[in-house]
């Protein structure tokens, strides 16, 4: 079928949903940091190059404003609409008392912060001549969509990687500190109590790697991010707790490696790392909190597209019909809400 529709320079509806399927499901694989993404929004249609996010700021901090004792403990910026669990203080709740016949005064006060992410497409194509479909022995049209959807997932999990290593409000650097030492249990401690005090719930469900979008499940914990070189290295650590220990009934999640603490880790080889030397090397770990960002979604409705120009359809510029283009485009367009449910620690990793 694919053979004879392309040779006839056709692409009916089945074959475009087929290769647009196809590359989903490459990308899909590849990305993995956009999975951590869980709020999500459509592509918006005709109105503005940038997609509004908002978030509400927790009434509770408008009120105690000023006597928040946790917000030493986090680090947050209340005035850029960063939360901290409010401590509720000693006897607040005679100021809540009605009086006899009376409804009181109001306290309530509600507030937002508008957030915006610009849209753009990003995309790649790849010539087709007239010898490369009938006499070269290996390519098919399915192989190269394939090729192109493990390009385009990584250029993908790239994009959402350093929207995470931008956006991460709480930061441990621990330059000179290996991934093996505890030092980075009592960091990992630290950022999750961070995490808990800025209002971080535990992550209970990311997105799948299916190309149809969806949820998955899991044991609520913090998430972290490592790259496979790091979790290697992270198994000599004598806090780490291996996939084989782990109680029975765990939902274990794809490219994940263990426990230290409170975080599960995962892998995933465009973790950033950066050589420093014979043998050493630069690293961050990031720690996830749940709806820390929201995007608009790799698997939403017309956010990609595979696209075949057929040999001939340049026209004069191509009068003998011998090239064509096969192509990919998709939209990204993410952003940070919540900066105080995502940490960064930086690390370093030996390996000889």
């Amino acid at each position: 079928m694919e053979y004879g529709d392309r040779k006839h320079n056709q692409l009916g509806p089945e074959l475009q949903a087929f290769y647009d399927k196809t590359w989903l499901t490459q990308a899909s694989q590849k990305a993995i940091f956009d999975r951590f993404f869980t709020n999500t929004k459509t592509l918006p249609q005709k109105s503005t190059e940038e997609v509004i996010f908002r978030k509400w700021i927790d009434p509770s901090e408008l009120y105690f404003a000023g006597q928040n004792v946790n917000e030493s403990l986090t680090g947050n910026d209340r005035d850029a609409g960063e939360r901290t669990f409010m401590t509720t203080p000693k006897d607040a709740y005679k100021k809540f008392v009605l009086p006899e016949g009376s409804s009181g005064d109001s306290k309530q006060t509600m507030k937002y912060v508008e957030v915006s992410a610009t849209v753009f497409p990003i995309g790649d194509w790849m010539p087709e001549t007239e010898e490369i479909n009938l006499l070269h022995p290996v390519y098919t049209t399915t192989e190269a969509v394939k090729q192109m959807g493990s390009l385009g997932g990584n250029i993908i999990d790239s994009y959402y990687r350093d929207q995470l290593s931008y956006g991460a409000g709480h930061v441990d650097d621990l330059t000179g500190t290996d991934v093996t030492a505890i030092a980075l249990t009592a960091s990992l401690e630290k950022m999750c109590l961070q995490l808990e005090l800025s209002g971080a719930e535990m992550v209970s469900d990311v997105l799948s790697s299916h190309p149809n979008y969806g949820t998955v499940p899991v044991d609520s914990y913090y998430l972290a991010t490592i790259h496979p070189l790091g979790a290697m290295q992270l198994r000599k650590n004598p806090d780490f707790v291996p996939l084989k220990e782990y109680a029975a009934g765990v939902t274990v999640l794809d490219n994940e490696v263990g426990i230290i603490g409170l975080v599960r880790f995962i892998k995933n080889p465009n973790a950033p790392l950066i050589p420093d030397g014979a043998g050493k090397y630069k690293a961050e770990i990031f720690v996830m909190g749940k709806d820390h960002s929201s995007q608009i979604a790799l698997r939403g409705k017309n956010r990609t597209e595979v696209i075949f120009q057929p040999m001939g359809s340049g026209g004069i510029a191509d009068p003998l019909k011998r090239k064509g283009t096969l192509g990919w485009k998709t939209w990204l367009g993410a952003k940070t809400l919540y900066p105080e449910r995502l940490g960064k620690i930086k690390i370093d990793i030996a390996y000889a």
